[in-house]
């Protein structure tokens, strides 16, 4: 073509090319500008990446909501701050009951106060901690130990 046209075929062959960039650029920038006027409606398109961090949430709330369970003796309860402590092989262990607690005694379902009444007696605390916060999810009160060990005394002497 260059023997063709000689030098103005390449200096049109130039021209052509600028006018095709330019017309290029042109139509990519008009492009570009909806596409960033669809970036607000892109925050939908995110939204499928939200539920994939609320599966991560999902995930540390499991782990709030690892149930972890204490047995051991009920020392007190106090009933202005709804504070159970139960004595444990590890040390005393206080617990926040509120209205939400599975609560058991003996088999019955009772109040949080009525636990004032089971010091001494055995107890089960299924709990959650969160926050450094033990919060009891169910309580359960059986007989008091003082009971099984008078038992165990009064077996001790028939092994001998």
């Amino acid at each position: 073509m260059r023997s063709m046209f000689g030098s103005k075929g390449i200096a049109l062959g130039s021209a052509i090319a600028i006018t095709m960039f330019a017309f290029s650029t042109a139509a990519f920038a008009s492009q570009a500008a909806p596409a960033a006027k669809q970036a607000t409606p892109a925050a939908p398109v995110a939204k499928p990446a939200a539920p994939a961090a609320k599966p991560a949430a999902k995930t540390t709330k499991a782990a709030k909501v690892t149930m972890i369970t204490a047995t051991g003796t009920v020392s007190k309860f106090d009933s202005a701050t709804n504070t159970l402590t139960v004595t444990t092989a590890k040390g005393d262990v206080a617990f926040m009951v509120d209205n939400s607690a599975s609560i058991l005694a003996s088999g019955k379902k009772v109040a949080a106060s009525d636990l004032s009444n089971e010091v001494g007696h055995r107890v089960s605390v299924r709990y959650s901690e969160s926050g450094g916060q033990k919060m009891a999810q169910s309580v359960r009160v059986t007989a008091a130990p003082k009971a099984a060990s008078a038992k165990k005394s009064a077996a001790a002497p028939k092994k001998s």
